[in-house]
Parts: C-alpha cells; structure tokens; sequence
C-alpha cells in the first residue's frame, strides 16, 4: 500500500518538474521502499540515492522538495537498523550520550535552519500537516462557501474555520480579497444578476410606492433588499433607476 509517511490531509500540491507531491515523503509499507522526488522510482534510501544519482545532497534535497531538515529520507527498516545499531554502540560505550553530543546536535539543527532561510525555503511538509498548503486553503474554503451557500465573508471564515483564516489566508495571502484574487474570485459582495430580475426589481419599488404614497425603504422589504443590492449596486440607484429619486 502506498501512503505518505505521516499523517497529513489531502489534497497535496503535485511537484510540478519530477514526481509525488511538495512536502510528503511517499512509502510502499508492502516493501518498505521510499519514493525520490526526482525520478519516480523507489528506494530503500532515497538521500543515498539522491547523491550518487542525482548529485543532491540529503539537506538541498528536503528544501527543494518541501521537507523538513529533521525528515528521515530512508525506509522504516534502515531506520530501525540505524537506532538499534545506536542503541548497542551506547551499550558498548563507543558512543556517549552527553551533553557534548547534544549540543553538537543542536548545532547542527541551527546550521541547517541557516541554511533553509539562506536559500528561502517554506516548509510545505509543515503546512501540509496542518491542511495549510495552497491546494488545502482553497478546499477548505470551499467547504464553508458550501455551508453558507454563497461566498464567505471574513467573519463567516472565522466562524466555521478559524484556522483557516488565521493560519492559511491572513499569513499567505495578507486578507481575503487576496485571496479571492489568487482564485480569480470575484470580489463583488454582490456579483451582477440578469435583466429580468432587474424589471422584476423596479415594478416591486413602483408598486410599493403607488401603494404607500411615499419613497420605498430597505425596511419595507423585509431583509429582500440584498436583491436589489445585486442588481443595483446600492439601495440609492435602484430607486434612481425606478425613476423614484
């Protein structure tokens, strides 16, 4: 069975010059083998592999592709040899678990940080994680406009998704016009309607007032007046249009 080899949501942004998707190492947990970004095919240690046959260094690679620097490259089977091998050289005393030797770890942690900010890189294995990446913004947001029937306003965002909107939109995109933008959404509040429903529109504001004797209100509609709003723009050229301003 291939899978990802760790928990994450769909969908996943494919990697546009090579194979599988940014920021996800995907597994055969039938062979134990891992899959190289970069021809497709798979492995039992694709950050060897990547070196001899591709000339990309384990740390270039997991930038290039999305991962994090702490991201094992190897299958489940090298990596338990690797911590089992540790384990009895630590019994036999060639190796000390000290503070020297974490510190060279934490050295090497904030040597490779370096680097990925030297070289710009997001971190799409973080946001795929978290259902953050481009692909999962847009199919979340998706999901709320389903709920309420229409596009979303920020509030309404933040009501059926928090997160999404703290943590995808506002940090990617700065706000949701954006956004709306980066999808080609229209960012009309009320988009444009046909013309039938226009002369529907001004027969109701001239027989309300025939019927009244005064200029129709928004309130004389009861909550309809979005209608108008669609088809008019505003309250004020609706009853301009309807010859009643």
């Amino acid at each position: 069975m291939i899978r990802t080899m760790y928990k994450a949501e769909a969908p996943f942004m494919e990697v546009k010059s090579g194979h599988g998707f940014y920021g996800v190492v995907m597994y055969d947990d039938q062979n134990d083998l891992v899959q190289c970004h970069v021809c497709g095919l798979w492995f039992k240690h694709v950050g060897v592999h990547s070196y001899k046959k591709h000339k990309i260094s384990g740390d270039s690679y997991k930038i290039q592709f999305g991962l994090s620097l702490r991201t094992g490259l190897c299958s489940v089977g090298v990596s338990n040899e690797r911590r089992i091998s540790t384990e009895a050289a630590i019994e036999r005393g060639e190796i000390r678990q000290d503070i020297a030797s974490q510190s060279a770890k934490v050295g090497l942690l904030k040597e490779r940080s370096a680097k990925r900010r030297q070289n710009g890189a997001k971190i799409a294995q973080w946001s795929n994680k978290y259902g953050l990446c481009d692909l999962q913004i847009q199919s979340r947001y998706e999901v709320v406009k389903v709920i309420v029937g229409r596009e979303p306003s920020e509030n309404e965002i933040i009501k059926y998704d928090r997160k999404l909107f703290h943590c995808g939109i506002v940090p990617r995109f700065q706000n949701l016009t954006n956004f709306r933008k980066h999808l080609n959404i229209s960012t009309d509040r009320y988009p444009p309607t046909n013309k039938i429903e226009a002369i529907d529109l001004i027969a109701s504001l001239r027989k309300q007032a025939k019927e009244s004797g005064t200029i129709p209100k928004v309130t004389d509609f009861n909550g309809q007046h979005k209608a108008f709003y669609r088809a008019f723009g505003s309250w004020k050229q609706a009853l301009s249009v309807a010859g009643l301003k």
